[in-house]
């Protein structure tokens, strides 16, 4: 079954309980989950200062969907979760979830870019990124994750804020294995 890392984050409400439950509503329903990253608090990117501060994390997953298909779970899943789209949207969300990786899939449609075209600038993504999948190697840009984040322009902050699952790091126990 092809791998795939999808990027959490949540800046409005209750943070980290919306994470655990996207996390967990999307294990019971479409994918096996392989590794999640800990939590980590962040600076929104490109956003003034007073926008607030976002916990983020990224999980790899195991599944029998398509790029197309998990990605329109994730959307489905946002919406079930109170993600609000329009004016102001992009700074305020209780729910974001972006498919970053899905295998080596190198895809460009009219919703859906693969990899995700700007993950490799995003401090906030790299960060979670690296602690589960390092040695993943960028399709398009040929270098590991790990590398990707030594090289990131992003100057934003990431801080730990602690784990989805604080039991298993792997979130092993929450996926019935």
């Amino acid at each position: 079954m092809p791998l795939a890392l999808i990027g959490l984050g949540s800046n409005f409400g209750q943070r980290y309980e919306l994470l655990c439950g996207v996390v967990t509503a999307l294990q019971r329903e479409a994918v096996e989950l392989i590794a999640c990253s800990r939590v980590y608090e962040t600076q929104p990117w490109e956003a003034p200062d007073s926008v607030p501060s976002y916990l983020n994390a990224v999980v790899l997953v195991q599944t029998e969907l398509s790029a197309e298909q998990l990605w329109a779970f994730c959307m489905e899943l946002e919406v079930r979760f109170g993600r609000q789209r329009g004016v102001g949207a992009r700074l305020i969300r209780s729910i974001d979830m972006d498919l970053l990786l899905y295998e080596q899939v190198i895809l460009r449609t009219e919703y859906l870019c693969l990899p995700h075209p700007l993950m490799h600038r995003r401090r906030f993504v790299l960060v979670p990124a690296v602690e589960i999948a390092g040695d993943y190697r960028h399709p398009l840009l040929k270098r590991t994750l790990r590398q990707l984040l030594a090289e990131c322009p992003d100057p934003g902050w990431v801080r730990p804020y602690g784990r989805l699952f604080p039991e298993e790091s792997a979130c092993r126990s929450q996926s019935g294995s």
